[in-house]
C-alpha cells in the first residue's frame, strides 16, 4: 500500500464526504482526489518523475495537501520545509536532496528564487495561493477537471521513500530523514489503535503540515480512515478555540506551548469544548503545571505523546482510560518496542536512567546521503533517540534530559550547533556557546554566550541582525550574554552544564530583584 492508494481507496468508499476545510473552502474526497491527480499531471509535464525530490515551502493550505499527494501519485518524493527558512537553509536542502522543483507561495518566492541560484538541480518553481511571473501557476493546474489518475509507477512501499523530512543536525547541517510509505502507514495504524481513531474523528489542524506531527496524525490519518481535518493558518489561541467549538472537532493535537498560550492568552469567555474527545500534546515535554491547569479550566485531561521524525513520528501515548501519570510520555504504542540502555547499549531495568531506544516498523529507512549517521542512529536495529529517560514499574516512560543538545522552540527542533556555526562566522566573535532557557510560551528559547576577539567589541543589536540574515527567526537567540571567557574542562571542551547552572542562578537573581 502507498500513501496515494490510501487516498484513492477512501475516495472510492466515501466520494462525497468532506475531508478538508480551509477558511470558507470545503473539499470532498472526490474533489481532493481530482485536484491531486491534476497536480500530478502538472508535475509530470514539468518533467518530474518517480524518485525525484520536490520541495514544498508552504504554510497550511489545501495547496500543500495537493502538492504532497500529487507527488505521491507519481512516486516522486515531497520535501516539506518551513517557509521561515532562509535562502542559505533552503539552498542546503535543495542541494542535499537534489530537488528538481519547488512548490511555494508568493510570500516566500523571492527567497526560493535566491536559493535556486545556488541549487542547479532545481528546474521549475510552482507558485500556489497566488500568481508570480516566471513561476508555474499551481492553483490553475490543480483546478483542472477531468485529469485521469496517473498510472502507478511501480512503487515499493517498504523500500521507497515517501517523504524527506529535514531535521536539524548536531554537526550544524540538517539531516534528510527518509520515511517509506510502509513506515508512515504502520505508524498510522499504531496511533489508530492507541487512540481509538475512526473515520468519525475530525482534527483541528493548526500545527504546520510541514511537521510530521500534523501531517501524520491530521492529514494522513484523515485520508486513511475517512475523517476530516480543518486547517488553520496561525496558532492564535482564540482561533484554535473557535475552531474546536464551531467545527466540533474530536481531536485537538497541539504542542505544549499552545496549551500554555490557550491558558494564558485566550479571551476567557466560556467555551463549549464538549465535542473534543482527545486533547493530545507532543513535540516537547509538557509541564505538570500546564496539565493540571488545563484540566482544572476545561474539565478534560491531555493525552501525552512521544516520538520523533525518525519514528514517523509516534512511539508512545498516555493510555486511554488511565492510569494517569502526569509528566510521563506514556507507554509504547502497539507494534513498537521501547527500552532504556546504558552507554554500551546494555538494557537497563525499571527506574534506571539511560538513553531511550525504539524498534518497530515505523522506524525510518535512514538519513539521505549520511550512511555513518544512519548506522549510528540505528545501532543494533534500534533507533537511538538521544533522549535520557527511565521506565517505571508500570511500563510508563519518562523523559529526564536530552543527550543531544537539541532545543525545542515552539515545538520545533533547534540544535545549538547550527546557531553556533552561524554566530561564529561573525568577524568579532572568538567563541560562542548556545543553551536553552525555559520560556512559558515557546518552551525554550536559545541563549547565546559570546566572547569577543581581542581588540573587538560586540554590538548585540548588530549581532542579532547578522543572525537573522542567516537563520530562521525561531532559531535566532532571544538573549545574548557577553563574556570574557567560557568555562572549559581539561580537554578544553566548553562545559555547557556550567553555563546552564550559571545562567539559572542569573535568572533567579533577576527574579529576586523584580520581586523585591
Amino acid at each position: 500500500m502507498t500513501l496515494f492508494q490510501l487516498l484513492t481507496n477512501t475516495t472510492h468508499r466515501l466520494p462525497n464526504k468532506t475531508v478538508l476545510t480551509y477558511r470558507e473552502k470545503r473539499f470532498s474526497f472526490s474533489e481532493l482526489h481530482q485536484a491531486c491527480c491534476s497536480a500530478a499531471d502538472g508535475f509530470i509535464k514539468a518533467g518530474v518523475k518517480k524518485g525525484d525530490r520536490v520541495s514544498i515551502v508552504l504554510g497550511n493550505s489545501p495547496a500543500f495537501v495537493m502538492a504532497y499527494y500529487g507527488l505521491q501519485a507519481i512516486g516522486a518524493i515531497p520535501v516539506p520545509s518551513n517557509p521561515k527558512l532562509t535562502q542559505e537553509e533552503l539552498s542546503y536542502i535543495y542541494n542535499d536532496a537534489a530537488c528538481v522543483a519547488v512548490v511555494c507561495c508568493p510570500l516566500v518566492v523571492k527567497v526560493v528564487l535566491e536559493a535556486q541560484k545556488s541549487s542547479p538541480t532545481v528546474r521549475t518553481i510552482f507558485c500556489a495561493n497566488g500568481v508570480v511571473d516566471g513561476c508555474e501557476d499551481f492553483d490553475t493546474i490543480c483546478a483542472r477537471k477531468g485529469i485521469s489518475q496517473p498510472e502507478a509507477p511501480g512503487i515499493d512501499p517498504v523500500n521507497d521513500a515517501s517523504v524527506f523530512l529535514y531535521t536539524s543536525g548536531t554537526t550544524g547541517f540538517p539531516k534528510g530523514c527518509m520515511l517509506s510509505h510502509h513506515n508512515q502507514i504502520a505508524n498510522m495504524k499504531m496511533a489508530e489503535e492507541a487512540l481509538k481513531l475512526t473515520g468519525d474523528d475530525s482534527y483541528m489542524t493548526v500545527l504546520p503540515l510541514f511537521h510530521t506531527f500534523a501531517s501524520s496524525l491530521c492529514m494522513n490519518q484523515s485520508i486513511r480512515l475517512g475523517g476530516r481535518f480543518d486547517l488553520l493558518d496561525y496558532p492564535v489561541p482564540n482561533a484554535v478555540l473557535d475552531c474546536l467549538e464551531q467545527n466540533r472537532n474530536t481531536i485537538c493535537p497541539i504542542v505544549p506551548t499552545m496549551y500554555a498560550a490557550i491558558l494564558h492568552f485566550a479571551d476567557g469567555q466560556q467555551r463549549d469544548l464538549s465535542g473534543v474527545r482527545l486533547f493530545v500534546s507532543a513535540g516537547a515535554p509538557i509541564s505538570v503545571a500546564t496539565l493540571n491547569a488545563f484540566k482544572a479550566k476545561y474539565g478534560k485531561g491531555i493525552i501525552e505523546g512521544y516520538g520523533s521524525t525518525e519514528l514517523s513520528p509516534f512511539c508512545s501515548f498516555s493510555p486511554l482510560g488511565g492510569p494517569e501519570r502526569a509528566g510521563a510520555v506514556g507507554v509504547p504504542v502497539p507494534g513498537v518496542e521501547m527500552a532504556v540502555v546504558d552507554e554500551n547499549d546494555q538494557h537497563l531495568g525499571d527506574e534506571e536512567r539511560g538513553e531511550i531506544i525504539v524498534k518497530g516498523e515505523s522506524v525510518m529507512i535512514g538519513y539521505h546521503n549520511m550512511p555513518e549517521a544512519t548506522a549510528e542512529a540505528l545501532k543494533g536495529g534500534w533507533y537511538h533517540t538521544g533522549d535520557i529517560g527511565r521506565r517505571d514499574a508500570d511500563g510508563f516512560y519518562w523523559i529526564m534530559d536530552r543527550k543531544k543538545d537539541m532545543l525545542l522552540v515552539g515545538g520545533l527542533n533547534v540544535y545549538p550547533r547550527e546557531i553556533e556555526e552561524v554566530i561564529s562566522k561573525h568577524p568579532s566573535i572568538a567563541e560562542v556557546a548556545v543553551i536553552g532557557e525555559y520560556d512559558d510560551l515557546r518552551g525554550e528559547i536559545p541563549v547565546a554566550f559570546v566572547v569577543p576577539k581581542p581588540e573587538h567589541t560586540i554590538d548585540v543589536h548588530e549581532l542579532l541582525r547578522f543572525s537573522r540574515t542567516h537563520l530562521a527567526n525561531y532559531k535566532v537567540p532571544r538573549r545574548i550574554m557577553l563574556r570574557d571567557s567560557l568555562p572549559k574542562g581539561p580537554s578544553l571542551k566548553i562545559l555547557k552544564r556550567v553555563l546552564r547552572d550559571e545562567h539559572k542562578a542569573f535568572l533567579e537573581t533577576i527574579q529576586e530583584k523584580s520581586i523585591s
